[in-house]
């Protein structure tokens, strides 16, 4: 066996297995970040310095402590290096403070710039409360902007509020468009 295929061999085993595990990302005596999972693996080599997590559940808290979001998908990858995590499988995220669903199969949450993007191939919904929907590909949120995207294509049904002088007849605006579309939430 050559030295690269040991290398390969050794960073393919996890230094631990938890089973069972709650992981708790404290900052500042608060907790910001916490994931429970039936399996978990713990990588820490110079290449591999990583947790994947299976069949996670998840919950996050604001800077006041409050929880955020809460979501589940069936695996996930916490880059420790970065903060990064890449999520996979039957993702689904309640955001608490936005009031929305995100549903999908990949999405990567890349810590230092707040960024929140899935695969320009893959299609992601978002559901709100009230029964509005988008759903596309090439999916992006910038947190600090507070701006979210379709790069690839988007449809959806945006369900607006009613005034008095509208009837209850008034339709749902659709959407359906092969472009890309961009919405900034007012803060």
């Amino acid at each position: 066996m050559s030295d690269e295929e040991l290398n390969a061999l050794y960073d393919s085993i996890p230094a631990v297995r938890i089973y069972d595990m709650e992981y708790n990302d404290i900052v500042r005596g608060k907790v910001r970040y916490r994931a429970q999972s039936a399996d978990a693996e713990m990588f820490d080599t110079d290449e591999r310095n990583e947790i994947v997590i299976h069949s996670m559940k998840f919950e996050q808290f604001n800077n006041k402590g409050e929880l955020s979001a809460t979501g589940e998908a069936g695996k996930a990858v916490r880059f420790n290096a970065t903060g990064n995590v890449e999520i996979t499988d039957n993702i689904q995220i309640d955001s608490k403070e936005e009031e929305v669903l995100i549903e999908g199969d990949y999405l990567l949450w890349q810590n230092k710039d707040r960024v929140l993007s899935g695969n320009i191939t893959d299609e992601i919904r978002i559901t709100k409360e009230d029964g509005t929907f988008f759903a596309g590909k090439g999916f992006y949120v910038d947190s600090k902007q507070n701006k979210a995207e379709f790069r690839n294509g988007v449809r959806g049904e945006y369900i607006s509020e009613s005034s008095e002088e509208e009837t209850d007849e008034a339709a749902p605006d659709s959407i359906d468009s092969t472009d890309s579309a961009t919405e900034t939430a007012d803060e």
